[in-house]
């Protein structure tokens, strides 16, 4: 039997080992907090940086002035009169720019137009929104700079011939590259190679009225070939394009 000055030494050396274990471990469990709490703010960081990332631009508020006015067909002064001679067709909001425009000697451009009745507002680009939606795209190509529609043509054909590629998406958004440029590409291609493949496209923006006319023609010559291809209008965000072909490539 153990006497009292041997159990005493024990439950020292006991008291001793737990507390050194207990120390450490508690010097383990800290940096381990350390280390989680470093990580968090790495990916804050790094979500702030992505954030960043996201190039920013002024656009046309939707419903702007002068988006009513073009789908009316009539420049600014002429939709302002016509707004103010039928007045009850029209929102508070758009008689008092209408008021405004009609006492305003007015601007040659739409944007200076836009920018007067406060019509702009700061928007994700549509290339940041593309790039972000497509990141794991089989293959994205660039068509912007105007390039001419035999260089578009063989875009497209580039983009078909990948076999790795299900569906082809396409966003025009018309500016030095022309609407109507990109409707004669994707219109020959269709009609001499017929595709198999799926092109699901939005088109707005320079001589869109014109591309849709070209579009609406070709599928009323040879309807067969553009079965599987749908094209989307302004009134269509790009994001739910964007979903919709992404369901057609999952096969949903």
């Amino acid at each position: 039997m153990k006497d009292s000055k041997q159990v005493r030494s024990e439950y020292q050396s006991f008291v001793e080992s737990y507390s050194s274990i207990a120390a450490k471990g508690a010097e383990e469990a800290k940096e381990v907090e350390m280390k989680k709490k470093s990580s968090k703010k790495e990916k804050e960081h790094d979500d702030d940086d992505k954030e960043c990332s996201c190039e920013m631009v002024l656009m046309r508020k939707s419903g702007a002035f002068t988006e009513l006015a073009e789908r009316y067909q009539m420049s600014v002064k002429q939709f302002a009169r016509f707004v103010e001679a039928n007045q009850g067709l029209f929102d508070i909001e758009t008689r008092k720019k209408a008021i405004l425009a009609n006492k305003f000697s007015g601007f040659k451009e739409s944007v200076e137009w836009d920018e007067f009745f406060g019509d702009l507002e700061l928007v994700e680009s549509l290339q940041s929104k593309v790039k972000g939606a497509l990141d794991k795209a089989a293959n994205f190509m660039d068509s912007g700079g105007a390039p001419s529609q035999e260089r578009l043509r063989l875009m497209i054909g580039l983009l078909m011939d990948n076999p790795n590629v299900k569906v082809v998406f396409g966003a025009r958004f018309g500016g030095i590259s022309r609407c109507d440029d990109w409707a004669r590409a994707v219109v020959q291609y269709v009609t001499e190679t017929r595709p198999s493949k799926p092109m699901i496209m939005r088109m707005v923006g320079n001589m869109e009225k014109e591309g849709w006319e070209i579009f609406d023609e070709a599928r009323r010559v040879d309807p067969e070939p553009f079965k599987n291809i749908k094209i989307y209008r302004w009134d269509t965000p790009i994001e739910e394009v964007i979903k919709e072909a992404i369901r057609v490539a999952r096969g949903m």
